[in-house]
């Protein structure tokens, strides 16, 4: 009795599993395919709306900054509404940062001390700043570092770092004496003893072109959502001038710090 017939049947079964299971990882692929593009268009869809909802946010903080309730310029958080959201605002006076164009060695010690780091290595980080403005150009004079971002690059092998250095720097404004009054507390805590009152920088030629500079630090609290949006900017009588934006590159993602 032939068995062909089985043979048939058996081979017919199996070709029927193979397409079953591709069919099942096509979709599964598809799935994932679907699912990827859903957050893509979802976090695109909110990093519109952030910017769409930034100029708001900047005039309500130049008109508080203007008015008679002016928010705390070392970073104290402060409850911000607009008409969709409510924001929480970390504003600091560039007067309290540290500016790794000009700030002196002391000083971008006391930087790193801030943030933890053993004597020794701040020393160490602190030289390598130093070694980078020596390596500037003429035409970079004072502006070795165009961005503070630009120190993340630098500090690549100290990736823990850059989190807790990002709010006490800047690289705007020139000739400003750092003045510990308006610094975060870590930081004033740990600057040198000179700067109680403020570390003449430019043997009393300071000038005034960064009056009026902060770097602000907004983030949505309700709706809630993590991410947080950096804006260097100007504020004067008239408003504000932005020197620098920073979005966050995933508004969905939840640790509260910026993607770069």
């Amino acid at each position: 009795m032939s068995h062909a017939p089985r043979q048939e049947a058996g081979a017919v079964l199996l070709m029927v599993l193979v397409a079953l299971a591709l069919l099942a990882a096509v979709a599964a692929a598809a799935a994932r395919l679907s699912a990827s593009a859903l957050a893509t268009t979802r976090s695109e869809t909110l990093l519109l709306k952030d910017q769409l909802a930034l100029p708001s946010a900047l005039a309500l903080v130049a008109a508080r900054m203007n008015g008679r309730d002016p928010l705390p310029g070392n970073g104290t958080p402060t409850r911000l509404a607009l008409p969709d959201r409510k924001l929480e605002a970390r504003l600091f006076s560039v007067a309290g940062l540290v500016n790794p164009n000009t700030a002196p060695r002391p000083l971008l010690i006391a930087l790193f001390r801030s943030a933890d780091t053993p004597p020794l290595r701040a020393e160490t980080l602190a030289d390598r700043i130093l070694d980078r403005r020596a390596k500037a150009t003429s035409a970079q004079a004072g502006r070795a570092f165009l961005l503070a971002s630009d120190l993340r690059h630098l500090l690549a092998d100290e990736p823990a770092l850059w989190p807790r250095l990002r709010e006490l720097t800047t690289c705007l404004g020139a000739n400003v004496n750092f003045d510990a009054g308006s610094a975060p507390a870590r930081l004033a805590a740990v600057a040198p003893a000179a700067s109680l009152g403020s570390v003449d920088l430019y043997a009393g030629a300071a000038t005034q072109d960064s009056a009026g500079f902060y770097e602000l630090y907004l983030r949505d609290t309700d709706p809630p959502r993590g991410g947080t949006t950096h804006v260097s900017l100007r504020i004067t009588a008239d408003g504000y001038q932005v020197a620098a934006i920073d979005w966050p590159l995933d508004p969905t993602d939840d640790t509260g710090m910026p993607a770069r």
